[in-house]
């Protein structure tokens, strides 16, 4: 192989690379975009203060 074949082999093996990079990038891309957005609801600060003030209560009554 002389000098010329050897570059235009790395060139060729790097457009690879950069193909399977791309392709990987969208389809992660897509995946999120399908994901959407998450919505935290008020039920669970409720739910997490309600949690939190008897683990404090409990603590307060029996370790103090």
């Amino acid at each position: 192989m002389d000098h010329k074949q050897k570059k235009d082999l790395q060139k060729k093996t790097e457009r690879k690379q950069d193909n399977k990079e791309k392709k990987k990038s969208q389809k992660i891309r897509e995946w999120e975009q399908s994901k959407g957005t998450r919505v935290i609801r008020p039920v669970w600060f409720a739910v997490v203060g309600l949690t939190l003030s008897m683990a404090a209560l409990l603590y307060w009554f029996f370790l103090r």
